[in-house]
């Protein structure tokens, strides 16, 4: 089974403005709704991976993510991350619930500016997400290229 994964592991570097704090909280609170959507990758197998968490450690100096979370292939859901074929019809991609997609766009946003300001005062921010399918088994097909935030 096809899922789409997210990832994000970042040290943002405090003071932060209340702005850039915002977003920062938002994109957990983001995450822990998505939970609600998720799946564990390879779940009761001896290869299960710990997917499915948010985290957001506030520390003195420091704020750290480490959120990872895996959607399943919806039928009936929004196709996204499909290339066209010749005659212009999708071709792979994956169709997440209609009401992640509705919430999506405010999630990547948020991402982004964090990593605008993680850039710019010396932090680290990685986000990322890609067509996962580790659930294919040991044989299973790479996944695909991962979109940086």
């Amino acid at each position: 089974m096809a899922t789409l994964r997210f990832a994000v592991r970042a040290t943002i570097l405090k003071p932060l403005s209340p702005a850039v704090l915002t977003r920062a909280q938002a994109i957990k609170t983001d995450f822990d709704t998505l939970v609600a959507y998720a799946v564990k990758i390879n779940q009761g197998q001896p290869n299960e991976e710990s997917t499915n968490h948010s985290t957001l450690r506030n520390l003195t100096d420091r704020y750290e993510y480490d959120l990872d979370i895996a959607i399943p292939d919806t039928v009936g859901g929004h196709l996204i991350l499909a290339s066209q074929d010749g005659q212009g019809q999708p071709v792979g991609g994956i169709r997440i619930p209609n009401a992640l997609w509705t919430n999506l766009p405010t999630l990547l946003q948020d991402m982004r500016d964090v990593n605008t300001y993680a850039d710019k005062n010396g932090s680290e921010f990685h986000a990322g997400y890609r067509i996962c399918y580790h659930d294919e088994g040991i044989n299973h097909r790479p996944c695909g290229d991962e979109v940086n935030l």
